[in-house]
């Protein structure tokens, strides 16, 4: 007795498609191969079948999966149909697409089923460092997803906010507060010696307008670089720490450009100046970088840090992401 396998069409209907209707998904067991390429075009896909697990390709005149419908990911059932002139035989073909899991923590493909959580997904653990994981493509929150925290980073020092990350990434707010506070970004020179360092000043603000900021570091036009900074007020005292902190760091060089403020040419008195805005077209181009590049620096935002810790974090990760391309 031959096989008949209990086929339930998903007969995608005009209106279905038109109004993104999909009337009792979870009963459909099997589907023809041209309803699949429609519901493949729409924005759910055969993922959202729960109990799917035959693909009808009679009548569609290939020999196995499509490459589109491989990329989808699970274990498919291909119910392959077709008439053998001698035997008269059906025969079936079961194709399985295997999706390569590795353990998120030792990154090692070690890895063996833990039983379910309490929502139905499969659990997984990871016999070389005993941690246990759900795969990305089961997980209902894409705030547990690990390499969401790389794309946060991006979008934060690509002049993306804090509540417009949240909306894009469909994730909490504190999600991505929690990742930049939890960042340790801190830049370090790469040469000991320039030619010239450009200084200039840099206004910011914490918490509202009245309450601001100083931001005063040394440029490397040359090279694009940001040698060092500090913070403070705009005064005397602040251009000074940034000299100390430059022959901390054991960096020399032959001169420093800077514009006609009193207070760079008293900290810097001891060496060579270059006076003058056209002696600082790099670090006023790379001001204007920054106005693009932090969201909190924008020119009338409504974007700003409340406290100093995280205004201070959202720069060091800026600064480092300008030096080095990465974060």
């Amino acid at each position: 007795m031959e096989y008949e396998p209990k086929v339930i069409k998903a007969n995608i209907l005009k209106e279905s498609i038109e109004y993104d209707l999909f009337p009792s998904l979870d009963n459909i067991r099997s589907i023809s191969l041209e309803d699949c390429k429609k519901i493949y075009a729409l924005p759910k896909t055969i993922m959202e079948f729960k109990n799917l697990d035959e693909i009808d390709l009679t009548g569609s005149g290939v020999t196995e999966a499509p490459e589109w419908l491989k990329k989808m990911g699970g274990v498919v059932k291909c119910m392959m149909r077709y008439n053998d002139s001698k035997s008269k035989k059906r025969y079936y073909e079961r194709m399985k697409t295997n999706i390569g899991l590795k353990c998120p923590y030792c990154h090692r493909d070690t890895i063996v089923r833990n039983g379910k959580k309490s929502n139905g997904t499969q659990n997984y653990l990871c016999n070389a460092c005993l941690k246990q994981f759900i795969s990305d493509h089961e997980r209902t929150y894409m705030g547990t997803i690990p390499w969401l925290a790389s794309l946060v980073k991006i979008m934060l020092v690509r002049g993306i906010g804090i509540r417009d990350i949240s909306t894009i990434l469909k994730i909490s707010a504190k999600k991505v507060l929690k990742i930049l506070i939890s960042s340790h970004y801190k830049i370090k020179p790469k040469k000991k010696h320039y030619d010239t360092l450009e200084v200039d000043e840099f206004w910011t603000y914490v918490g509202n307008k009245k309450n601001k900021i100083w931001l005063i570091y040394a440029y490397d036009r040359e090279t694009g670089e940001i040698v060092a900074y500090v913070w403070g007020k705009r005064d005397l005292k602040t251009a000074s720490k940034l000299r100390k902190r430059l022959k901390r760091l054991g960096i020399t060089y032959n001169q420093i450009a800077s514009d006609e403020w009193n207070s760079f040419l008293t900290a810097f008195k001891e060496d060579k100046l270059l006076i003058g805005k056209k002696n600082t077209v790099g670090i006023e181009g790379n001001n204007c970088r920054l106005r693009h590049r932090i969201r909190r620096a924008f020119r009338k935002t409504c974007c700003f840090s409340k406290k100093l810790k995280n205004h201070w974090k959202a720069f060091d990760m800026a600064f480092f992401y300008i030096n080095y391309g990465f974060v």
